[in-house]
């Protein structure tokens, strides 16, 4: 476990992550108290990052008018594409 200490920012307690976490700054987290614990929840953070690829991913595909069936499944798969057939 990385122990991580809090700081005062103005009136408000403050931590700051490792480059290793992998958050960007300005970034918007979710967290949520349970008991002792605060758990923040990157989850929100990963599906716009997902969103945003996608998107721009899509525009290249508009441009070129069309995209092999297998060429999406291999891309977004992972985010649920073509799981419904």
């Amino acid at each position: 476990m990385t122990l991580i200490k809090s700081r005062k920012i103005g009136n408000s307690v403050g931590i700051i992550f490792p480059k290793e976490s992998g958050l960007i700054a300005g970034q918007t987290l979710e967290y949520r108290k349970e008991g002792t614990k605060i758990i923040i929840d990157t989850y929100s953070m990963e599906l716009a990052k997902a969103r945003e690829l996608i998107e721009k991913d899509f525009e290249q595909i508009e441009e070129e008018m069309f995209v092999a069936k297998e060429v999406l499944n291999e891309k977004y798969g992972k985010y649920g594409w073509g799981k419904s057939e």
